[in-house]
């Protein structure tokens, strides 16, 4: 893309067109420095600008339309429920006396809020079908709560474009990504998260061969005189002049946003990639996935990305979430460096995770309602940037700012990803119940 001074005339230089750019317009603009120095949400720079609506007053009933794909899904599920606790206040929405004598006393009393949640990502909204459905949404809600008229089922089913829904009239619609053979594509569900009784917490454990199994595996001790690549943990390397590149999900960038083809990022040496055996019966996941590991860096700070996948039988890998977490604080330890003579990788791992080396995290892979295939597989990736969706780790938090947004491009960094009783890592899914 074309970059352009504040007078309309065009760069010398378009900074944009290039990986690792530190400014913008050929000159530093400081708006931009600042979110660089200041990429946390609870900093200065975006601590009062990550809000999308505000919920501190009473408000009216609310639908709120959003997409697996969209950029703001995270933001409009915690809207939602701001929304519900502001229901604990009086209503700002009073209907005339003949009006509200056509309105049931649960919605004259207060207001209604109701969730839809498509497959799509943020940009798909001004496609038509899109639209129709963010309408078809919308009128329905002002009918209820302006002209007192309460929609039956069926006109809440036509209405939100949801007709095969597992209940129309439930405040809450989700579209089941991958649920083409199924009885319903959408499940009506009371409220988000999905109540405790609707989902089982089920474990996909990482084990030996690359593998996610329903069954854990035991340590397999090897007698290496340092923690090492082998019976007990993964390794990828990370380079932060060439951050592994993001494709779809919740992009910004409306030509890589959404579904897409993963294979292209599954052959990489800087991406990890854990996948389960072929199913022998459908699982429906539906809820907020996690993923509980413990990891080991090379570098002072190390984001860890984990991207859950769906594999058909054909061997077609598509993204279905995904989420980051950083962490802070590897006291440096290299590979290289010996542990006490005699000592074997269990307690030269027990050792390095004494002195927080290894580190228990968990990461929020993120919300989703999907089903699995007869057939299919479910895979997780795990890596260290989904570069441009999140800003690069330098493997230092204290870098100056310069050094962040250009790299020296020789630097490394060693990731790894442990397994086994000692220091087990598993997938979380709140699997749908029968």
């Amino acid at each position: 893309p074309a970059c352009y001074h504040s007078h309309g005339k065009p760069c010398s230089t378009p900074n944009s067109n290039h990986l690792p750019f530190g400014t913008l317009a050929g000159d530093e603009v400081p708006f931009f420095q600042d979110a660089v120095h200041y990429p946390d949400e609870t900093g200065p720079f975006w601590r009062d600008a990550n809000v999308l609506c505000g919920f501190e007053q009473p408000v009216p009933s609310t639908h709120i339309v959003t997409g697996w794909y969209d950029f703001f899904l995270e933001e409009a599920l915690r809207d939602y429920q701001r929304a519900l606790d502001s229901q604990t206040k009086e209503p700002v929405l009073k209907l005339s006396k003949e009006r509200s004598a056509n309105t049931s006393s649960a919605s004259s009393s207060r207001p209604a809020m109701r969730m839809t949640i498509g497959g799509y990502d943020h940009w798909a909204l001004v496609q038509p079908l899109q639209q129709k459905l963010m309408f078809n949404c919308m009128l329905p809600t002002l009918d209820e709560n302006l002209k007192g008229i309460k929609p039956t089922d069926r006109e809440y089913a036509t209405n939100d474009n949801v007709n095969d829904s597992s209940d129309p009239s439930a405040p809450v619609q989700l579209y089941v990504m991958g649920a083409t053979g199924s009885s319903y594509t959408w499940l009506g569900m009371e409220s988000w998260p999905p109540p405790s009784s609707a989902t089982t917490t089920t474990l996909l454990h990482v084990t030996a061969g690359k593998m996610l199994t329903w069954e854990p595996c035991a340590s397999s001790h090897s007698s290496s005189p340092r923690p090492s690549v082998g019976d007990n943990c993964y390794e990828y390397a990370y380079w932060p002049a060439r951050p592994t590149p993001s494709r779809g999900g919740p992009s910004f960038n409306l030509f890589n946003a959404g579904v897409w083809d993963q294979r292209p990022l599954e052959g990489r040496d800087d991406i990890l990639v854990l996948t389960s055996g072929p199913l022998t019966e459908k699982v429906t996941v539906i809820g907020e996935i996690k993923f509980d590991c413990h990891v080991w860096s090379s570098a002072n700070s190390a984001d860890f990305v984990a991207r859950l996948c769906d594999v058909a039988p054909s061997g077609y890998s598509t993204n279905l979430c995904e989420g980051l977490t950083r962490v802070n604080g590897f006291p440096g330890w290299t590979p290289t460096d010996e542990p006490a003579t005699g000592s074997t990788t269990e307690s030269a791992t027990k050792e390095m995770a004494k002195v927080g080396q290894v580190r228990g995290v968990t990461i929020n892979v993120g919300p989703i309602a999907a089903e699995f295939g007869v057939g299919h597989r479910i895979r997780l990736h795990v890596c260290s940037a989904a570069h441009p969706r999140w800003f690069r780790n330098l493997g230092d938090d204290q870098a100056p700012l310069a050094t962040r947004l250009a790299p020296p491009p020789q630097t490394c960094h060693t990731q790894r990803v442990y397994f086994g009783s000692e220091f087990p890592s598993s997938l979380k899914l709140p699997v749908l119940a029968a």
